[in-house]
């Protein structure tokens, strides 16, 4: 096992971004690591911030959606109520 570095997976994505970026700084100035295990971790993680965003963004859509629906359909309704009121308006003139 080399100096510094996390002993499994667990213990890497238990490490905060900032212990991941010192220890990826402290290793690779020694260069006994290839610099791209802590920058892969980090683009892991930040894939995974994007991926959950773009969930509750999708999900946030649908409900707007589902919201314009029924406002489309009450709208409507209310709109061939008035269009009723003004047929009777003219034959009761």
């Amino acid at each position: 096992m080399i100096a510094g570095m996390p002993s499994g997976i667990e213990h890497l994505r238990a490490m905060t971004e900032e212990e991941l970026i010192a220890a990826h700084d402290n290793i690779n100035s020694n260069r006994a690591l290839p610099s791209s295990y802590f920058l892969d971790e980090l683009r892991r993680r930040e894939a995974e911030r994007a991926e959950l965003a773009s969930y509750k963004l999708a999900a946030e859509s649908h409900n707007l959606a589902r919201r314009v629906f029924w406002l489309t359909v009450v709208s409507t309704v209310f709109a061939g109520f008035a269009a009723i009121v003004a047929i009777i308006a003219l034959f009761l003139r």
